[in-house]
Parts: structure tokens; sequence; C-alpha cells
């Protein structure tokens, strides 16, 4: 049986995450606060690889074991599309590029190797249905085939993929079904998994089987003064890539896992039905339209580095839409307030959207922005 490791400082369990990275090994991660514990491993660089890219899917209540692999091939298909045609290394800019051809895909495919493994017939399938605005999941394909193409399209071991739930007591039938999803994913995949539960669940039994190297993440108490560099922020709202109906129970939209992938550049987030619209009306909008980028990295005085959901850089002016999945913990609000901080010193306004609002009300969001825009606008012709 599996026994819960002495809790460790965050320096070292960042340094053994990224020993372990390294292997391509999956890891198991207990956490006193599993939000919290999620933002220490995926914002914190000495955590990530060069280039890698992250998905994550989070649960609050877990489902059945065919709702795990699932959800997580249609998040990785989601990824794959918003990637599109992009595909097979990280370092490709992410750029819009609708002209890319089957063919161009093909010679990337046999400059970097990978004949033997990308499967042309899904290739070519794939790549119809993102050109038609579909996910890339055909049912053609067993869920291995499909795992290991998606895979392999995202970057291949420049990806990683990681798990979580803050269900403190599921049913042995759904520890069950997570640790055999995840034995399959090591199975066939050759990704650095991590699996982020509660210390309630480390010691169970039905971990037992999976070889694991546990880690206890320590209790996060963020110091709001301490340099953020490196930081990224989680601002996409929760993914409902599965249907649900109207009559569907609180428990079963539950089960739906919250989800973002990372980075993604110069694109509103796959993940994010607000910032898809908002990113659709800023274009539109005869006084906004040009003046905004979406998902860019900026830059701070004290050299710290953070993925903005849009930004004006000639007005100095961020745009954030913010989801209560992401950022409903003690440490996101402490993070949030001093990203703000270090925007300030250099002379940034930063507008944040809770994610509903711009739903519920898309036009209320547009004149906030052009208000602000407006303000900005004023403020530098007043000080030429």
């Amino acid at each position: 049986m599996n026994s819960l490791p002495n809790r460790q400082p965050t320096e070292e369990l960042l340094r053994r995450v990224s020993e372990l990275h390294a292997a391509g090994k999956a890891v198991l991660v207990s956490s006193p606060q599993v939000q919290d514990t999620l933002a220490i491993l995926t914002d914190d660089p000495t955590a990530r690889r060069s280039n890698e890219r992250q998905i994550v899917l989070a649960w609050e209540h877990l489902p059945v074991i065919s709702d795990v692999l699932e959800q997580t091939l249609d998040q990785l298909a989601l990824a794959a599309k918003a990637f599109w045609p992009d595909w097979y290394s990280t370092v490709v800019p992410v750029e819009p590029n609708a002209g890319e051809t089957l063919e161009n895909l093909r010679e990337r495919v046999a400059e970097l190797g990978l004949e033997r493994q990308v499967l042309d017939g899904w290739l070519r399938s794939a790549d119809t249905a993102c050109r038609s605005d579909n996910l890339p999941r055909r049912q053609e394909f067993t869920p291995q085939v499909e795992l290991r193409q998606l895979v392999l399209a995202l970057g291949g071991r420049a990806c990683s993929l990681v798990l979580a739930t803050e269900d403190a007591e599921p049913s042995s039938t759904a520890l069950n079904g997570l640790a055999r999803a995840v034995e399959f994913f090591v199975q066939h995949t050759s990704l650095p998994i991590m699996l982020v539960v509660p210390d309630s669940l480390a010691a169970r039994p039905e971990f037992d089987n999976i070889n694991f190297d546990c880690l206890a993440a320590p209790e996060f108490l963020p110091d709001a003064g301490e340099d953020a560099a490196g930081e990224i922020e989680r601002d996409c709202a929760p993914a409902k890539v599965l249907p649900t109906t109207g009559s569907s129970s609180p428990s079963q939209r539950e089960a739906i896992p919250q989800s973002f992938v990372f980075p993604l550049i110069g694109k509103p987030h796959p993940n994010s039905r607000g910032e898809q619209l908002l990113w659709k009306r800023l274009q539109a909008d005869a006084e906004l339209a040009g003046l905004f980028q979406p998902n860019q990295w900026a830059a701070t005085q004290s050299q710290s580095h953070y993925l903005v959901d849009f930004i004006c850089r000639s007005a100095k002016f961020i745009v954030e839409v913010d989801g209560y999945y992401w950022h409903r913990s003690q440490a996101a609000f402490s993070r949030d307030r001093h990203r703000d901080y270090e925007f300030q010193r250099i002379g940034y306004r930063v507008l944040r959207l809770p994610h509903d609002e711009v739903l519920a009300d898309l036009e209320a969001a547009i004149t906030k922005i052009r208000n602000v825009i407006r303000i900005c606008t004023k403020e530098s012709e007043e000080n030429r």
C-alpha cells in the first residue's frame, strides 16, 4: 500500500518533479490544497521543461473510467484543434495560418523523422476535421491510436499531462477508474504525467498497481511581496467539451473536467468561451479593432513574465477574463493582486472581467474596455 511521504518544501517538490519529468514518469502528488498545488506545479518555470506544452484536467468529482478516458481525449483534441496547423513541434510559432496544406504537414512529419509514428490516414482525417472547424476525432480510430496521434500532433515528448481531483471522498470504483486511466496513458504515450489528489487519497490501495513516486506538496501560503517571475495565469473558464443536457444533475455536471492548455500565443483560449466571444467582438468594433492582441507574453520591471489574455501595448492596457475555477483560491487571489501591482509599476492598467459577466452581457464588457481605452488615450495625449 502507498504511504504518505513527509511533506516537502516547495523547492524540493519542484526539483523532484523536474527530475521525474525528465525521466518521463508518472508522479502522484498528494496535496492539502489541490488548487494551490496545481498553481505551484504549473506556474513555476522550474517544474517545466523548455518549450513544454501542458494540458491540465481537474475534476471536482470523479466520473467513471470510460468518461475519464473520453474526456481526456476530447481535451487533447480541443488543444490540437487550437494549435492546428502548427503541429508536431512546440517551437513552431503559433500564428493563424489557415493556408497551410496537408502536404506541408506531411513535409514537417518527414523533416522531424516521424513517418513511422504518424499515421497518414489519421493525419488526413484530422486535418479535414480542423478545416471544417471540428475536433480531430473519428470513430474509426481506437482510443489507443487517437491518444498516440493527438500527443504527437501536440508535440510528443514536449508535452505533459496533469490530472487532478478535488474529490476527497470518491468511491473505490471512481478511484480505480482514475488509476486505470493513468495506466492507459502511461502505456500508450511517453508523456510525463502528474496526478494531484487530496492528502486523504494518497494511501488508497487503488493506486498500488501504479509505480508512482508519491510526493507530498506543502501547504501554500502566498507571499504577495515575492517575485513571481515566470508565473502563468490560468484565466480560462471551465471547459464544457462534453455535452450536457438540461436534465443533468449537479453531480453529472461536476464530473466534467475543468481544463486548460498552455501556452497558446496569438489566439483566444479554446477552453474559454468568454475569451472567444470577446475577441470576435473586439475585432468587429470600429473603435477597438486592431488595438488588442490575444494571449501574449508581457514583461514587468522585475523581469517577471506573464501570459495575459488581451493586451493593447500602445495604450498600456491589459484585459483579463477571469474564470471562477482558476481564481477562487487564496493563492490565486494573492497572485492576481501581485501581478496587477507588477503591471502598475510599469504604467499599465489592468481590467479584470469575470467570465460569467462577459457571457451574460458582452456589450457591457466592450463598453468598459472602450471607456478605459479612452482614458488611456487622453492621458497619453496630455503627457506629450
